[in-house]
């Protein structure tokens, strides 16, 4: 998965083409598929996030993935204004969605929730969806930009019906086509992630997830 390949070879390209689909497809579905037939249970979520961001980075490494093709360039830091207004903008939008339907009895995150979704499940997430996904179905493979924004948004989609909450997958599919054009414009994996975490604070802040 995700060989290198030399200019010019359509068959080498062709043959990584394929190889990448069926890894990234395989995985990122198989994932959320574990838990929604209870071969893992729920609770084990996160430890299959992290094994897929294992994974992903090891084959990343082996294929010699760069820092910039992970997304995190110089410069990154002076890049976060459209993560921050975006984040901020679906956050009003998910508060006017809480006035109109009301609390739906959630119970609130504690803080070490909180903290550990900020700093570890965000970034895994991204660092899948976003990061690895767009590295491995990059232009040099002859993939264009609407392949991986509509990919990563579907897969992350996807991972979302373990919650099985209708109105949580059709926001991550807003989402998902949001903070995949923006990495596809910016490649900066510090973007998504700030634009994630605001969100995703706000959602568990009024009880929607």
């Amino acid at each position: 998965m995700w060989p290198k390949i030399a200019v010019g070879s359509d068959n080498s390209r062709c043959f990584a083409a394929v190889l990448n689909v069926l890894f990234l497809v395989g995985l990122l579905t198989g994932m959320p598929l574990l838990i929604l037939t209870d071969i893992v249970p729920y609770s084990g979520r996160y430890l299959l996030l992290l094994a897929s961001v294992f994974l992903c980075g090891l084959l990343m490494t082996l294929s010699g993935a760069t820092w910039k093709d992970i997304g995190v360039a110089r410069g990154a830091l002076r890049d976060t204004s459209s993560g921050i207004f975006v984040g901020l903008l679906f956050s009003v939008l998910l508060g006017a969605y809480f006035v109109s339907q009301g609390a739906r009895g959630y119970d609130h995150p504690s803080f070490t929730f909180v903290a550990f979704y900020a700093v570890v499940s965000v970034p895994a997430q991204e660092f899948i969806y976003r990061s690895s996904l767009f590295y491995g179905l990059r232009p040099q493979l002859g993939f264009p930009a609407w392949f991986r924004v509509a990919i990563s948004t579907a897969l992350y989609s996807f991972m979302h019906t373990i919650y099985g909450d209708v109105s949580i997958v059709l926001a991550t599919i807003v989402f998902g086509v949001t903070w995949g054009i923006m990495y596809e414009r910016r490649r900066s994996l510090l973007t998504v992630c700030i634009s994630h975490l605001i969100v995703g604070v706000a959602a568990f802040t009024m009880g929607l997830g």
